[in-house]
């Protein structure tokens, strides 16, 4: 396993994945959903290519940054009504071939 300290850690790609903050981010098998104080969720996904493990790293400003292996692709923007995503996580239920996601908000 590869640990970086946060001196070590170099940009790669980032993509303005949200308008302000990401408040919370979780990954499941490739899946990958961010929640936003811009009061959205997005869910992505994340192509692995070269067999190297991708990864993704939250950074200010609502930009989502990545290792340059890795394909980001944005797949659905969901509106919270007002409220603020604080948590997030992501569940396959055992037997199912589809993905769950929970996640917990704030009132604006």
């Amino acid at each position: 396993m590869l640990c970086l300290t946060w001196w070590q850690w170099q940009l790669a790609a980032k993509v303005q994945a949200h308008l302000h903050s990401i408040a919370a981010l979780c990954d499941h098998q490739g899946i990958i959903v961010t929640g936003s104080s811009d009061a959205t969720i997005k869910i992505w996904s994340v192509d692995e290519t070269n067999s190297t493990r991708a990864f993704a790293l939250v950074f200010r400003r609502g930009f989502l940054c990545t290792t340059p292996q890795a394909n980001l692709k944005h797949h659905q923007t969901l509106q919270t009504g007002g409220r603020f995503p604080l948590d997030c996580q992501i569940a396959q239920l055992p037997g199912a071939s589809s993905k769950m996601a929970d996640i917990d908000t704030s009132p604006h």
